[in-house]
Protein backbone atom coordinates (compact mmCIF):
# COMPACT_ATOMS: atom_id res chain seq x y z
CA UNK A 1 0.00 0.00 0.00
CA UNK A 2 1.96 3.18 -1.20
CA UNK A 3 1.09 6.84 -0.29
CA UNK A 4 -0.59 6.32 3.22
CA UNK A 5 1.10 6.99 6.00
CA UNK A 6 -1.80 6.25 8.53
CA UNK A 7 -2.51 3.76 11.22
CA UNK A 8 -5.43 3.41 9.35
CA UNK A 9 -3.25 2.03 6.04
CA UNK A 10 -0.86 -0.34 9.04
CA UNK A 11 -4.67 -1.00 10.65
CA UNK A 12 -5.94 -2.54 6.50
CA UNK A 13 -2.96 -4.07 6.00
CA UNK A 14 -2.87 -5.96 8.79
CA UNK A 15 -6.85 -7.18 8.34
CA UNK A 16 -5.59 -7.94 4.74
CA UNK A 17 -3.00 -10.65 5.56
CA UNK A 18 -5.41 -11.89 8.66
CA UNK A 19 -8.21 -12.52 6.34
CA UNK A 20 -5.95 -13.93 3.81
CA UNK A 21 -4.74 -16.57 6.56
CA UNK A 22 -8.23 -17.14 7.10
CA UNK A 23 -9.15 -18.03 3.73
CA UNK A 24 -6.08 -20.42 3.32
CA UNK A 25 -7.63 -22.50 5.99
CA UNK A 26 -5.90 -21.26 9.12
CA UNK A 27 -7.97 -21.05 12.03
CA UNK A 28 -5.04 -20.54 14.89
CA UNK A 29 -2.33 -17.80 14.01
CA UNK A 30 -0.76 -14.57 15.72
CA UNK A 31 0.28 -11.25 14.21
CA UNK A 32 3.03 -10.17 16.41
CA UNK A 33 2.53 -5.84 15.95
CA UNK A 34 5.90 -3.87 16.85
CA UNK A 35 7.46 -0.18 16.31
CA UNK A 36 11.07 0.35 15.70
CA UNK A 37 10.86 3.84 17.27
CA UNK A 38 9.99 2.49 20.62
CA UNK A 39 13.76 0.76 20.39
CA UNK A 40 15.19 3.82 18.92
CA UNK A 41 13.57 6.35 21.11
CA UNK A 42 14.90 4.42 24.13
CA UNK A 43 18.32 4.54 23.06
CA UNK A 44 18.32 8.39 22.10
CA UNK A 45 16.74 8.93 25.16
CA UNK A 46 18.87 6.90 27.33
CA UNK A 47 22.27 8.48 25.24
CA UNK A 48 23.64 5.12 25.43
CA UNK A 49 27.15 4.59 24.01
CA UNK A 50 27.20 2.56 20.83
CA UNK A 51 28.43 -0.33 22.40
CA UNK A 52 25.97 -0.52 24.89
CA UNK A 53 23.54 -0.57 22.33
CA UNK A 54 24.85 -2.78 20.24
CA UNK A 55 25.19 -5.26 23.92
CA UNK A 56 21.36 -4.28 23.90
CA UNK A 57 20.30 -5.88 20.23
CA UNK A 58 22.35 -8.91 20.96
CA UNK A 59 20.93 -9.50 24.03
CA UNK A 60 17.26 -8.70 22.42
CA UNK A 61 18.16 -10.85 19.59
CA UNK A 62 19.19 -13.67 21.40
CA UNK A 63 15.72 -13.52 23.52
CA UNK A 64 18.37 -12.77 26.58
CA UNK A 65 15.34 -10.74 28.56
CA UNK A 66 17.82 -10.91 32.20
CA UNK A 67 21.13 -9.53 29.99
CA UNK A 68 18.71 -6.59 29.06
CA UNK A 69 17.70 -5.89 32.37
CA UNK A 70 21.47 -6.18 34.09
CA UNK A 71 22.62 -3.59 31.16
CA UNK A 72 19.64 -1.14 31.78
CA UNK A 73 19.96 -1.61 35.51
CA UNK A 74 24.08 -0.46 35.18
CA UNK A 75 23.80 2.18 32.32
CA UNK A 76 20.22 3.27 32.47
CA UNK A 77 19.74 5.69 35.68
CA UNK A 78 16.54 7.16 34.79
CA UNK A 79 13.44 5.03 36.48
CA UNK A 80 10.62 5.93 33.68
CA UNK A 81 13.28 5.03 31.36
CA UNK A 82 14.05 1.61 33.25
CA UNK A 83 10.56 0.89 32.84
CA UNK A 84 10.16 1.77 29.55
CA UNK A 85 13.20 -0.76 28.84
CA UNK A 86 11.57 -3.10 31.24
CA UNK A 87 8.71 -3.08 27.90
CA UNK A 88 11.12 -5.11 25.53
CA UNK A 89 10.81 -7.67 27.82
CA UNK A 90 6.47 -8.01 27.52
CA UNK A 91 4.96 -10.90 25.58
CA UNK A 92 2.36 -8.61 24.76
CA UNK A 93 1.38 -5.00 25.62
CA UNK A 94 -1.70 -4.26 26.62
CA UNK A 95 -4.06 -1.49 27.02
CA UNK A 96 -3.30 -0.83 30.36
CA UNK A 97 0.49 -1.20 29.89
CA UNK A 98 0.58 1.21 26.82
CA UNK A 99 -1.76 4.00 29.20
CA UNK A 100 1.30 3.71 31.86
CA UNK A 101 4.40 3.32 29.35
CA UNK A 102 2.87 6.77 27.70
CA UNK A 103 3.08 8.15 31.38
CA UNK A 104 6.72 7.07 31.83
CA UNK A 105 7.87 8.42 28.25
CA UNK A 106 5.68 11.60 28.66
CA UNK A 107 9.47 13.78 28.34
CA UNK A 108 10.75 11.62 25.50
CA UNK A 109 8.58 12.06 22.13
CA UNK A 110 9.89 9.61 19.95
CA UNK A 111 8.93 6.88 22.35
CA UNK A 112 5.81 8.62 23.42
CA UNK A 113 4.32 8.85 19.60
CA UNK A 114 5.58 5.05 18.82
CA UNK A 115 3.28 4.04 21.92
CA UNK A 116 0.69 6.52 20.81
CA UNK A 117 1.06 4.92 17.30
CA UNK A 118 0.35 1.08 18.87
CA UNK A 119 -2.27 2.17 20.85
CA UNK A 120 -4.44 3.97 18.24
CA UNK A 121 -3.50 0.70 15.78
CA UNK A 122 -4.59 -1.79 18.92
CA UNK A 123 -8.06 0.51 18.88
CA UNK A 124 -8.27 -0.06 14.68
CA UNK A 125 -7.40 -4.30 15.57
CA UNK A 126 -10.98 -3.88 17.22
CA UNK A 127 -12.64 -2.08 14.42
CA UNK A 128 -11.27 -4.69 12.25
CA UNK A 129 -12.44 -7.59 14.38
CA UNK A 130 -8.97 -9.34 13.99
CA UNK A 131 -7.66 -7.73 17.75
CA UNK A 132 -7.65 -11.54 18.76
CA UNK A 133 -5.11 -12.51 16.15
CA UNK A 134 -3.07 -9.79 16.57
CA UNK A 135 -0.44 -8.93 19.61
CA UNK A 136 1.20 -6.01 20.18
CA UNK A 137 4.52 -5.72 21.51
CA UNK A 138 7.32 -3.41 22.10
CA UNK A 139 10.52 -5.50 21.48
CA UNK A 140 8.78 -7.25 18.54
CA UNK A 141 11.26 -8.86 16.15
CA UNK A 142 14.20 -6.47 16.80
CA UNK A 143 16.53 -7.89 13.83
CA UNK A 144 13.30 -6.66 11.80
CA UNK A 145 12.26 -3.63 13.72
CA UNK A 146 16.12 -2.17 13.02
CA UNK A 147 15.18 -1.72 9.69
CA UNK A 148 11.53 -1.10 9.68
CA UNK A 149 8.97 2.00 11.45
CA UNK A 150 6.61 -0.87 12.13
CA UNK A 151 6.08 -4.40 11.02
CA UNK A 152 4.05 -7.42 11.72
CA UNK A 153 4.78 -10.61 11.72
CA UNK A 154 2.25 -13.87 11.32
CA UNK A 155 2.93 -16.77 13.17
CA UNK A 156 0.91 -20.09 12.48
CA UNK A 157 0.41 -21.82 15.92
CA UNK A 158 0.63 -25.24 15.85
CA UNK A 159 4.30 -25.36 13.85
CA UNK A 160 5.68 -21.72 15.75
CA UNK A 161 6.49 -20.73 12.06
CA UNK A 162 6.65 -17.33 10.30
CA UNK A 163 4.59 -17.46 7.29
CA UNK A 164 3.42 -14.25 6.79
CA UNK A 165 6.29 -10.99 7.40
CA UNK A 166 5.76 -7.30 6.78
CA UNK A 167 5.95 -3.71 7.75
CA UNK A 168 6.26 -0.13 6.79
CA UNK A 169 8.87 0.99 4.59
CA UNK A 170 8.55 4.71 4.70
CA UNK A 171 12.16 5.57 3.25
CA UNK A 172 12.49 2.22 0.52
CA UNK A 173 10.95 4.36 -2.27
CA UNK A 174 13.46 7.25 -1.82
CA UNK A 175 16.02 4.28 -3.35
CA UNK A 176 13.77 4.52 -6.47
CA UNK A 177 13.74 8.76 -7.01
CA UNK A 178 9.83 8.39 -5.33
CA UNK A 179 9.27 9.61 -1.49
CA UNK A 180 6.41 8.26 -0.69
CA UNK A 181 5.32 6.15 2.90
CA UNK A 182 4.54 2.50 2.12
CA UNK A 183 3.24 -0.41 4.06
CA UNK A 184 3.69 -4.41 2.90
CA UNK A 185 3.85 -7.77 3.64
CA UNK A 186 4.60 -11.19 1.79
Amino acid sequence: LIGDGSVEADAEMLALSAQLLKTAGLKEFQLSVGHADFLRGLFEAANLEEDVMEEIRNLLLNRNLYGVQEVVEQHVADENLKQLFGLLTDVMLDKEKITAAKAWAADYPRVFHALTRLEELDELLEVYKIRKYCFVRAGNDIRIQLLYRHHFCGIYIRKRRSIVNGGRYDNLLQSFGKSAPSIGFA
